[in-house]
């Protein structure tokens, strides 16, 4: 069994990037979504 160890910096830059990434996305489709709604709304 392999011991789990800590991550290296590079590592550590890469899963905080893919993080903020997956955090934008979501954030950027509610957006979307609730400017949809306000011209549906609109009509």
């Amino acid at each position: 069994m392999k011991l789990a160890t800590k991550p290296g910096r590079s590592e550590l830059l890469q899963s905080l990037k893919i993080c903020l990434l997956g955090i934008g996305v979501i954030g950027v489709i509610g957006y979307i979504i609730k400017l949809i709604s306000f011209v549906i709304q609109g009509l």
